[in-house]
């Protein structure tokens, strides 16, 4: 991805967790209110026995990321 789009600020989950609103406002920021968001934070694993961080991460995570697009009228590519 980096080859294709060297410009473009890329966040680690320490750097930007969905969970937390804290963090998607300063991942923002730092990106200086970008264009486009390609979301891919997700637990994937479906033995994950913790149902509570599956939906903190899955639902909730990607419900705060895609709130965060609309109010700055950034595309979210999920």
């Amino acid at each position: 991805m980096r080859e294709f789009l060297p410009d473009a600020t890329y966040l680690s989950r320490t750097e930007c967790d969905v969970r937390d609103i804290t963090s998607i406002s300063r991942a923002f920021a730092r990106a200086s209110l970008p264009e486009v968001v390609l979301h891919c934070a997700a637990i994937t694993d479906h033995a994950c026995s913790d149902a509570q961080a599956l939906i903190e991460t899955n639902i909730e995570g990607t419900r705060r990321v895609a709130g965060w697009c609309r109010a700055f009228g950034a595309r979210l590519v999920y």
